[in-house]
């Protein structure tokens, strides 16, 4: 039995070695063995972190994960020294990237979400009174932890379901009712402590 994987690690060590070398049709060999796999743990990877794995950004991640394989004169495909299968460490490369994916998509999204201001739909003119009030409550708002007053724009004024929220800020969507009550409650009391 040992002497099986022995001939399949050495089988995989060949062909990571063909590919390397730039033996004509070894890297289509690679890239049709693998590829399945590498777009299957990305695809688990996305709808365990977000619930969303679409097939674009599926394929973009295995093209990384194969990109990063080449790249510097196949220096990252190098690194593959047998100790494991090449299935299993090529598994582990399309987490990594899939999860370094979704964590610059996160970035980038509280990026836009921080540099919107929070904005109030258009209502009929207001009294002077109300006008102070509601600038009062803006300022009021912005005193909040960004995480909740992301939430309360979201879900108050641009109207967007919890669970899409939650995706958003790469959260539970069990967490997002919470996070609204507290940043309603953290209003309630900086309104009337006079802050």
């Amino acid at each position: 039995m040992a002497e099986k994987v022995r001939v399949d690690v050495t089988e995989e060590t060949d062909l990571v070695e063909r590919c390397c070398r730039g033996e004509a049709g070894a890297w289509e060999e690679f890239v049709r063995a693998h590829g399945p796999e590498i777009r299957a743990v990305a695809r688990h990877t996305f709808a365990r972190m977000r619930s969303v794995a679409g097939d674009h950004d599926v394929e973009n991640i295995a093209q990384d994960v194969f990109t990063s394989l080449c790249e510097d004169d196949h220096r990252r495909l190098r690194g593959f020294q047998g100790r494991s299968s090449l299935a299993g460490w090529l598994r582990a490369v399309a987490v990594n990237h899939t999860l370094n994916h979704i964590r610059a998509e996160r970035v980038r999204r509280a990026r836009s979400l921080e540099s919107e201001p929070l904005l109030v739909p258009e209502a009929p003119p207001v009294e002077r009174a109300d006008a102070e009030e509601m600038r009062r409550l803006a300022h009021l708002v912005d005193k909040l932890p960004s995480r909740e007053r992301f939430a309360l724009r979201l879900h108050y004024i641009d109207g967007v379901p919890q669970r899409q929220i939650a995706a958003m800020l790469g959260v539970s969507e069990n967490t997002i009712w919470p996070m609204i009550s507290r940043a309603r409650q953290k209003l309630r009391d900086l309104m009337h402590g006079g802050a």
